[in-house]
C-alpha cells in the first residue's frame, strides 16, 4: 500500500503540471464596425455606442462564458473609452446550449442591475443554438 501511494505522488504532479493557471477573463476590446454607408470613422469620444456582449458557450463552464465574464465586461463599459455614459445600448449575440442555472441566474441578474443602474436597453440576438440558461 505505501508502495502504491509513493508512485501515485509523481503521477499526481505530472498530470497537475498540465493544468493552465492563466486567468480565462475575457478579452475586453472595442471594435467600430462600418455605419450603414460602409464608413468606419474614428468617432468621437462623446460618440454613443452600442455594446455588443457575446454568450458563446456553454454558461458557467470553462470556455463557455462565466458570470465573472459578464461582469467585467459590464464594467468596463463604464469606463475608459466608454467613460461618460456612451453606452446607449447592449446587444447579447447568443449562440449557446445553456449551462449551469447558479452561472445563467448571475448573468441575468448582472444585466437587469446595468439596465436599471444606467436606464439601457437591452436586447438580444440568437444566431444558432438558445437553449435553457440561455433563455
Amino acid at each position: 500500500m505505501i508502495g502504491i501511494g509513493v508512485s501515485l505522488i509523481p503521477l499526481i504532479l505530472l498530470l497537475g503540471s498540465f493544468r493552465s493557471d492563466q486567468p480565462t477573463s475575457p478579452k475586453v476590446d472595442a471594435k467600430f464596425l462600418p455605419d450603414l454607408a460602409g464608413n468606419v470613422e474614428p468617432l468621437s469620444p462623446s460618440s454613443p455606442v452600442i455594446l455588443r456582449v457575446n454568450i458563446h458557450g456553454i454558461i458557467g463552464m470553462e470556455g463557455g462564458v462565466l458570470a465573472d465574464d459578464l461582469d467585467l465586461i459590464l464594467t468596463e463599459s463604464r469606463r475608459g473609452q466608454f467613460a461618460n455614459d456612451r453606452v446607449k445600448g447592449v446587444l447579447l449575440h447568443i449562440n449557446t446550449p445553456g449551462g449551469t442555472s447558479t452561472a445563467s441566474n448571475a448573468m441575468y441578474l448582472n444585466l437587469e442591475e446595468y439596465k436599471k443602474q444606467y436606464n439601457v436597453p437591452i436586447f438580444a440576438y440568437v444566431e444558432g443554438l438558445c437553449a435553457s440558461g440561455g433563455m
